[in-house]
């Protein structure tokens, strides 16, 4: 689990920022691990080769959602209508487009959402993978560093 500082431009333009949280805990990573072909490393190796980038994007929207949250005492609660309301808040937004202008953010926001147990160096513990972010052709970052900067955001 982890809080990440997201700056942003609220619905009038005007530059803000804002703390949230996200957290896959170890059942939620075990359901990854079923459900994907080749589970959560599968899936990793799968968006860093596709040339489908229609697919790579609907899979970073649903990490980032699956993922998030509200800390709630000694609970993260997750339900349906908190990650539609957080996919229609401009820090949805500036955090989706930074996996495509930050070197390393999609490995580095998965790596933060892991049980804090995940990858430590325990042989009974289970390994999650951590691989880079998939390899952007150079027009596809251009663009999403202009569309950054477009919206304020860059």
């Amino acid at each position: 689990m982890f809080s990440r500082e997201i700056e942003y431009k609220d619905l009038d333009g005007v530059p803000s920022k804002g703390k949230f949280w996200f957290s896959l805990n170890e059942g939620e990573v075990v359901q990854l691990e079923l459900r994907q072909n080749g589970g959560l490393t599968g899936l990793i190796e799968r968006l860093i080769a596709t040339s489908d980038n229609e697919k790579a994007l609907e899979e970073f929207k649903r990490i980032i959602l699956m993922c998030y949250g509200v800390r709630d005492g000694d609970s993260f609660i997750k339900t349906p209508e908190m990650r539609t309301r957080f996919e229609g808040h401009p820090a949805f937004s500036a955090l989706y487009i930074e996996f495509f202008t930050k070197d390393g953010a999609l490995a580095e926001f998965i790596a933060g959402a892991l049980p804090q147990n995940f990858n430590k160096d325990n042989d009974e513990t289970p390994k999650a993978p951590v691989m880079p972010p998939p390899p952007m052709p150079s027009a596809t970052v251009e663009a999403g560093k202009q569309i950054a900067q477009d919206v304020g955001m860059g």
